[in-house]
């Protein structure tokens, strides 16, 4: 066995902290799956509703939030988004599950990071097990599998 497999099966398994770039990688793949739920979710508003839709309402901003909601939290539940998948990702949830109102919490955690101009995301860098504002309020942790060189 040469020294490449030896190291390669040595690996396989390996949970290491997410990097905040593999993070910022997967939420801009998951941003353009959001945008892409968006425009369907309001066509259906649209074509539903034979009318136009003004941006402002706060009912349709809500309507909004809550498709995207949905989108994450049945992605976590299984434990990865799209974009997550993409960057070798996933969610480590200490073994609970993670339910409706941890999914909230890691939601609102997110948006709280957004909002302040990504604080919270680059609160990972001060921290050892590079926990981010949404892995902290839903006791939760991005984890990150190295590459393989067989691709797995």
């Amino acid at each position: 066995m040469s020294i490449s497999e030896l190291n390669e099966s040595a690996s396989v398994g390996i949970r290491r902290p997410c990097s905040l770039f593999r993070r910022f990688g997967a939420m801009l793949y998951d941003g353009l799956i959001l945008v892409a739920i968006w425009m369907l979710g309001t066509a259906l508003i649209v074509i539903v509703g034979n009318g136009g839709i003004d941006s402002g309402n706060i009912l349709y901003q809500l309507y909004l939030l809550t498709l995207a909601f949905a989108y994450f939290h049945a992605s976590w539940r299984i434990g990865q988004t799209l974009g997550m998948r993409t960057w070798r990702i996933w969610i480590d949830a200490d073994d609970q599950p993670l339910t409706v109102g941890r999914s909230l919490l890691r939601f609102l955690g997110g948006l709280a990071s957004l909002a302040t101009l990504g604080l919270g995301f680059a609160w990972a860098l001060t921290r050892h097990d590079r926990r981010a504002w949404p892995d902290m309020f839903s006791g939760s942790r991005l984890v990150s599998k190295p590459p393989t060189l067989n691709g797995a």
